[in-house]
Order: structure tokens, then sequence, then C-alpha cells
């Protein structure tokens, strides 16, 4: 009886760690709504506000400032690049409205030949009424938004006045994420005239965009919990009494407690490895050691997590098996 209770004890701990790991992956829920707060570093230097969403606030915040059709092209840049929506981003500027009245001229050009002057004072002649009423002139861009009004009146000794419309400015950052831990950057820059235009948004060309990405070492995290299903195959190497099939053949759950890669969700390596599973040949429960697995999808092009480990099987019967596992990590 001393062995089944040695069993029972080492399950129901490789259990709780397997729960303890279930726990651990899903709380990953609880970071949904944590946010940096947005704040004026220098005169030159802000930093951003972050929030962690969830897809579907992703794909609304992208819906928000982008095309229908720029929202199709991305995606399909996306796949082809083997990437994934990683964040979406979105920075505002703006150049304060200005307003000057009664300026005198920069400088004058050059005079006109005839001058029309009266005959009794030598005054110029108003030949076309411009000091009746003053003159104004709207300002307009590319795209015939408004950014300015300019007023002259030639009756002034200080005949300039304008007003340059305030404008806000409307970067749109979109990362995307590669499988070798790259980022893909796609902006779009718009402008609002919102005196003029209310919220309608003129499109900025982008003459270019350069980013200098340092891609992440790999490294190793000591605690980085992971569970897998992995089905082993090998055969028995001791036993107090030896069976008549040698074969073993089993499918565990295994907890991982350590990695070694780019980041705890990219991982080359795993260490430290304890499952519970079955032996569908000796038709029998088995508790399985691991120091090490090596994940075959980091240098293949189709697959992402997929572990080849070497491990020891100790089955309730006190057959001791070694065998070579293949599985997937959730």
């Amino acid at each position: 009886m001393k062995p089944k209770v040695v069993y029972i004890f080492m399950g129901i701990v490789i259990l709780g760690l397997v729960i303890t790991n279930i726990l651990f992956y899903f709380q990953n829920d609880d970071l949904i709504g944590k946010m940096t707060s947005f704040k004026q570093i220098t005169e030159t230097l802000v930093r951003s506000q972050t929030e962690i969403v969830s897809k579907k606030d992703l794909d609304k915040a992208l819906k928000k400032y982008l095309t229908s059709k720029d929202i199709t092209i991305l995606k399909e840049d996306l796949r082809k690049m083997n990437a994934t929506l990683g964040s979406v981003g979105i920075t505002i500027g703006k150049l304060e409205r200005k307003v000057k009245y009664n300026q005198r001229s920069d400088k004058q050009g050059k005079p006109k030949e005839p001058v029309i002057i009266c005959k009794e004072d030598g005054r110029p002649i108003d030949v076309h009424g411009y000091t009746k009423t003053s003159q104004i002139k709207k300002i307009r861009d590319k795209n015939n938004a408004d950014l300015a009004d300019v007023t002259f009146d030639a009756s002034s000794k200080t005949p300039w006045s304008y007003e340059v419309f305030l404008r806000k400015f409307y970067l749109s950052t979109i990362v995307g994420k590669k499988k070798d831990g790259s980022d893909i950057y796609y902006h779009s820059l718009k402008y609002k005239v919102p005196n003029k235009h209310k919220e309608k948004l003129f499109n900025i060309p982008i003459t270019s965009s350069s980013y200098k990405q340092r891609i992440n070492d790999r490294q190793m995290f000591w605690w980085n919990p992971t569970i897998d299903l992995s089905v082993s195959f090998g055969g028995i190497i001791y036993s107090t009494v030896f069976p008549e099939d040698l074969l073993s053949v089993g499918v565990d759950l295994g907890f991982s407690t350590s990695s070694y890669g780019r980041t705890k969700a990219d991982s080359l390596w795993k260490f430290f490895r304890f499952g519970i599973g079955y032996d569908a040949v000796q038709k029998s429960a088995f508790l399985s050691i691991a120091p090490i697995s090596y994940n075959l999808g980091d240098p293949l092009p189709l697959l992402t997590n997929l572990y080849l480990t070497p491990k020891i099987h100790i089955d309730y019967k006190g057959n001791i098996a070694l065998g070579l596992g293949i599985g997937v990590q959730f």
C-alpha cells in the first residue's frame, strides 16, 4: 500500500501545480484595462498613454481613424508578412490659433508706373475703390482646407490683419508582430481644422518612415510556468518483474517551470517538466520527469510550439520507462 500512497501524493502535488499554472495562464485577462498615463516629459517629449485591451477593442480602435479599405489592405499585408495585429496607437498634435490685428507691411514691392495721382495734392487715386472696404483673402491648402484669413485695409496706417486657424494632427500607428519577435509599423497622418470643418479629416502624405528596432536576446526565465500535452514512445528499462511487452506508449499532461527564449511566450527550450499520464500498452497511470524540452517549431516556418521531450516514466506497477515525447504547448 505504501507505493500507492506515494503515487497518490505525487499525483496530487503535480495536479496542484497544473491547476496553479492554469490559473496563472488565465490571469492575463486581469491585465485588460491596466493603463500607463500620458505625461509631458519635456517640452518636446511625451510618454504615450498605454492600455491593455481585448482583441475586440483593438479592432474597434483600428476602425476609428482608418477607412475600411485601408483596414482590408492592412490585414492582407500582415498576413503576407506572417504577422498579427499587435497594437494600435493614435498621436494627436496641434498648432494653436493665431490672430493679429493692425499690422504693418513687412516690406514694400517695387513701385508701379505710371502712378495715378490727384492733381491738387499729389496723393495716389484709389482707382479700384480698395479704400472703401477691407479686402479679405481666404487661404486654403491643396486639400481645400481653410488655413487662414488675411485682411487688408487700404485706408489704415496699419492695414494688415490675419487669423491662422487651429489645426490638430492625428498620427495613427499600427504595430504588427512577426514570429521572430520583430515589429512591423504602419502609419496614417491626418489633420483637422475644427473651427472650420468640424470633424472632417484631411490626409497628409507620409514621404518616409523608419525605425531602428532591437530584437530581444534569448535569456533564461527561471519562473515561466507552462503546460503541454505530449505523446511519448519508449520502452521499459527497469522493473521488479519485467512485463511481457517492454513497449511503452503513453500520453501525459506536463508542467514546466522554466524556459529559455526571446520572451516568455517565445521559448526555444523548456526545463524541469513534470507530468501525469497513462500508458496504453502497460495499462497503467504514470508520472513523468523531463529535465529539458526542445521547441521544434522555432526553426520551422509552419509551426510555433511543438516540443520534443526525452523523459522518464514511473508507472503505477513500478515499471520505469525511457521515452521520447512530442507535444504541443497550450
